[in-house]
């Protein structure tokens, strides 16, 4: 059997994406993971490493940090963090990212800003229902 230690030394390492593909695919290790899916240069080796985290601080750097749409998207999807959904609703530069954090918001103060100040308008009013 393979050790833990040499498949997260191989995700984290080979130039080959496939097969950092098959190493982050059979990594238990929640730290190793956090490291791919912050670090790795592949969005698809991030996006397998980030389906596989349940570390909420790892996910919140995702949802704010990460270059891919997609990833974010996926990231907002299992914040918990009403401060974080916050901050990407405010501040994420996709309409679609800011969106899908709105509609998992609960803050009224920030509800509130967006359904006045977001640049788009179907934003707004995702916002403004949220308020009632």
């Amino acid at each position: 059997m393979t050790s833990q230690s040499t498949i997260a030394s191989v995700a984290l390492n080979d130039k080959d994406v496939e097969i950092r593909k098959l190493a982050v695919g059979t990594l238990v290790s929640q730290s190793t993971l956090s490291s791919v899916a912050l670090n790795d240069n592949d969005s698809e080796v991030r996006k397998l490493a980030f389906s596989k985290l349940t570390s909420q601080s790892t996910i919140a750097s995702v949802a704010l940090n990460d270059r891919d749409v997609e990833i974010r998207k996926l990231a907002v999807g299992k914040l918990i963090s009403q401060s974080t959904l916050s901050s990407v609703a405010l501040n994420d530069k996709d309409s679609k990212v800011r969106k899908l954090a709105v509609s998992k918001l609960t803050s009224p103060s920030t509800l509130n800003a967006i359904a006045l100040n977001d640049k788009d308008s179907e934003i707004r009013k995702l916002a403004a229902e949220r308020l009632k």
